[in-house]
């Protein structure tokens, strides 16, 4: 089960800094974390270790966050403060 249960705690802690380098990915099927922050010193992507960072950071993309049920914008922009109305 992954770290956040809902999409307010997750919003809490990206508001607490506690995902920095992380930002939520939004698919009309679902949501999830994608890692945009650094690469380690010496790891350059399109390499075997810049691969295995990569599949590191999805891996633990997936144990903070599983929006495999949470894909509704409007909830997501809710929990982030953000007014919105649907169309």
């Amino acid at each position: 089960m992954a770290k956040y249960k809902n999409i307010q705690e997750l919003a809490d802690a990206f508001k607490a800094g506690k995902l920095e380098g992380w930002v939520l990915m939004v698919d009309n099927d679902c949501t999830s974390l994608d890692w945009r922050g650094p690469q380690p010193e010496g790891i350059k992507p399109d390499t075997p270790a810049g691969g295995a960072f990569e599949e590191q950071k999805y891996n633990e993309g997936h144990e903070l966050w599983d929006g495999s049920e949470v894909y509704i914008l409007d909830q997501a922009l809710t929990a982030a403060g953000i007014p919105n109305e649907g169309v």
